[in-house]
């Protein structure tokens, strides 16, 4: 739980402590993420937070992407978009992955919603903090 702040309200249920700082969120954090079509990646987050923008990369089928737009919102919640060209026979299309988390006692859990293409459903995974 290096880094991040948590406590506990009375009926025991994980909670998170005040605001979100730089500190509880800036580093490396890695997921097992499985994706809607059955692929399993080992992903890495390399962020950054400098008030209330998330800087950094965050890997999509293990090659590391910019976090673009990247925003911590309150309740201990961020928000951030990457981008990826998808190849099919001569046709290129720019895939949006748009990423909304929320930090918890074990980590951040992210939903991934992918746009750009059809049929990719949304995709819910932990990232924890790497050693």
């Amino acid at each position: 739980m290096s880094g991040i702040f948590v406590s506990y309200r009375r009926d025991d249920r994980p909670g998170f402590a005040g605001r979100l700082t730089e500190a509880a969120l800036s580093g490396r954090w890695t997921a097992t993420v499985r994706y809607d079509w059955g692929a399993e990646h080992e992903e890495r987050f390399d962020l950054r937070v400098e008030g209330d923008e998330v800087f950094g990369t965050a890997s999509y089928l293990g090659v590391p992407r910019i976090v673009e737009h990247g925003a911590l919102l309150d309740d201990a919640r961020l928000r951030f978009v990457t981008r990826t060209e998808a190849v099919t026979g001569e046709t290129i299309r720019e895939l949006t992955h748009s990423y909304r988390g929320r930090i918890r006692h074990d980590g951040i859990h992210f939903v991934l919603e992918t746009t750009g293409q059809s049929g990719l459903a949304p995709v819910e995974f932990i990232a924890r903090r790497a050693e």
